[in-house]
């Protein structure tokens, strides 16, 4: 079923790409309240 195998990698990198954007917003916010604080 090259259906199935094909929805499964779809799904897989959707999430790979939505965790790396969450991460990459993390890490952003994480730096942003860094430079807050030591000014």
């Amino acid at each position: 079923m090259p259906n199935a195998e094909s929805l499964i990698w779809v799904a897989a990198v959707t999430v790979v790409i939505w965790l790396g954007i969450f991460a990459y917003c993390l890490a952003l916010d994480r730096r942003v309240r860094r430079l807050e604080e030591e000014r």
